[in-house]
Order: structure tokens, then sequence, then C-alpha cells
């Protein structure tokens, strides 16, 4: 009835925003669920499932990859074709290029440092902590390592190097603070 009202030019309906939060909720997640149930499931029968936390820490980045924000291509195998790596393992544990390369260049990355200044404002502090989460998974401090595993679906991941993206991310925001 109140919305024939609404239609023909009456009052209008009252929809709380609150109910209209949680209607948008509901379709999103119903919506998504078309996709991730039928996701989840597959990672419960892929070679994954046997993923242990030895395996998951083959591929963190230690504190030596920081340098390549600053430096992209050092010690790359693809920039370096026919030398030795200058390091062994233990100091460069991740040898794919796609994975230990984040480079967001020189001037956004100070900018970004400088951005933390403001660390005062809400957005920033968002944004810092985004970008202390990110760095921390992937290098895999304890215990947030091992908790962050415990997320459902994430107990499959094997290179949470890719996780510096959000660090990237976080970096790139900050340099417009």
């Amino acid at each position: 009835h109140a919305a024939a009202q609404a239609l023909a030019g009456g009052a209008k309906p009252r929809v709380r925003p609150a109910a209209a939060w949680v209607l948008a909720v509901g379709i999103g997640a119903a919506a998504a669920g078309v996709q991730v149930l039928p996701s989840w499931d597959a990672a419960r029968h892929s070679l994954r499932v046997s993923i242990g936390l030895a395996e998951a820490r083959q591929y963190l980045l230690t504190p030596f990859f920081l340098v390549k924000f600053l430096v992209p291509n050092l010690f790359n195998k693809i920039a370096l074709a026919f030398s030795a790596p200058a390091f062994g393992p233990e100091f460069w544990p991740v040898q794919r290029n796609w994975l230990n390369t984040f480079f967001i260049g020189t001037a956004p990355f100070l900018l970004g440092l400088a951005g933390l200044g403001r660390w005062r404002e809400r957005p920033v502090k968002l944004l810092a902590l985004f970008l202390l989460l990110a760095l921390a998974l992937a290098m895999g401090l304890e215990p947030l390592f091992s908790l962050f595993r415990q997320l459902p679906g994430l107990r499959y991941m094997t290179h949470f190097s890719n996780l510096m993206l959000g660090a990237v991310i976080s970096l790139a925001l900050l340099s417009g603070a």
C-alpha cells in the first residue's frame, strides 16, 4: 500500500537506514555466495589442504626485501640472467620475481613515509595499520601469521608475499595524505 502511494506521488514510505543497510548486505552476501561457496568447496578438495605451517612459511619475505621499495631490480634473475645471486636463499628465499618486486617509485615511497607524519588523522591511522599488517603478514611475524592462517580460506594460501600489494597500496594512498 505504501509503495503504491509512493509511486502515485503520495507520501514517501519510511525506510530506516539500518534496515536498508541490512537488506543491501544480505543481497550482496547472497550474490557473492553463488561464487564463494563453490570456491570453498573446491578448495577443500585441492592439493593445498595438506599445506602445513612450514610450507606456508617457504615463500615469506625477509626484512632484506624492504630494500626493493627503493631498488626494484636488485638481484632479480631477469635483470642478472647470466650471473649467480649475490646472496643465498637465507636472504632471498622468494626466487620468483613477480612475488618480490613491489616498487612504487622513490618519490611516492618517500611521500608515503612523510604522510605517516600526519598519524593523528583517522585515515592515516587506518592506512598505517593496514601497512603494518601487510608487512607483518608478508614476513610471517608470529603470532599474527598463525592466527591469520586460521581464517576461513586463508589456510590454503601459499604466497603470503602477495600481501605486499596491500603495503604498496597503503604507501601510495599515504603519499597523498
